[in-house]
């Protein structure tokens, strides 16, 4: 776990998947419609059960390989249509090639 802004009163918790990051946000409990504009995204620093809470998540979201393995995964040129394993192999590829446009294979 990083921590940044220690000493501050708020914290926000972000989740990297592999590939991008995400905030952490806790919706209101009984919400029937799902409204981003309702959620929680700025915790109080002294709510030590949010953090306990946010690494449960993260422990379960491991488990269930809820994240993106960047040098094992498939990934295809959309410009020539091959296919590669992992980061490293697409790099090269659009090094050699020029192509910078991929996506899931």
């Amino acid at each position: 776990m990083i921590r940044f802004n220690e000493g501050k009163p708020q914290r926000v918790i972000v989740v990297f998947s592999g590939i991008h990051y995400d905030a952490l946000a806790l919706s209101p409990a009984g919400s029937l419609v799902y409204d981003t504009m309702r959620d929680v995204v700025v915790f109080d620093k002294g709510d030590a059960e949010i953090l306990t809470a946010a690494q449960e998540l993260c422990n379960k979201l491991k488990q269930k390989h809820y994240f993106t393995d960047t040098k094992n995964f498939a990934i295809k040129c959309n410009i020539c249509r091959k296919v590669m394993k992992g980061q490293r192999e697409a790099v090269a590829h659009a090094t050699a090639s020029g192509h910078h446009d991929f996506g899931e294979a």
